[in-house]
């Protein structure tokens, strides 16, 4: 064969080639999803339709990445009815921070479940976190770490989402870190309203 005709030969078999992955990964993702979730068979045609667009038209984001925030949102609670469009916020925060979209939705979802916020608000509070994180010393990652394990306690003494927010913005802007410096806090918050309650 002359190398001519060995190099179309070759993009068309790879062209074959990833058309084929693309067509069987999508199926088995949906499928999951729609386990997950227990969507129907509409459902799940709808958020194949939709997960579809959005990886061809607005985003860097795969397939793959996608339909892995779906399945992330349908496990920690989000509604078959929320879940394409709190998708969205989750895939555009992740575009536009240094979380990924699987850790923005985790957080997110968490935080909405502990201090019970609306999931329809997710979009508020992604452009929250992230116009925190550009005007402040921290990082969106530091904030939403910080803010879900500040949540529980938060809510607790009765601060609002804006205010757990805005205390760990404060925090982890003078570097106090998730892990040990959110567990002293949520319990100096809870003996402060115990000390004020007696």
């Amino acid at each position: 064969m002359k190398r001519k005709q060995l190099i179309p030969l070759a993009l068309v078999f790879c062209l074959f080639f990833l058309w084929a992955i693309s067509s069987n990964l999508l199926p088995t993702m949906i499928r999951q999803l729609m386990k997950t979730c227990e969507l129907n068979a509409f459902e799940a045609s709808f958020t194949e339709t939709a997960s579809t667009i959005e990886a061809a038209t607005e985003t860097a984001s795969s397939k793959e990445d996608i339909a892995g925030v779906m399945e992330i949102a349908g496990q920690l609670g989000v509604s078959a009815d929320d879940i394409v469009e709190f998708t969205e916020t989750m895939i555009k925060l992740g575009d536009s921070t240094e979380l990924s979209a699987g850790d923005a939705a985790s957080a997110i979802a968490k935080f909405a479940n502990v201090t019970g916020m609306s999931i329809n608000d997710a979009d508020k509070l992604g452009a929250v976190i992230v116009d925190l994180g550009n005007n402040y010393a921290t990082t969106e990652q530091d904030i939403v770490n910080l803010s879900t394990r500040l949540a529980g306690a938060g809510a607790q003494i009765g601060l609002s989402d804006a205010q757990i927010l805005g205390l760990a913005t404060a925090l982890s802007s003078v570097g106090l870190e998730a892990e040990m410096g959110g567990s002293a806090m949520s319990k100096a918050m809870v003996k402060m309203q115990v000390a004020v309650e007696t």
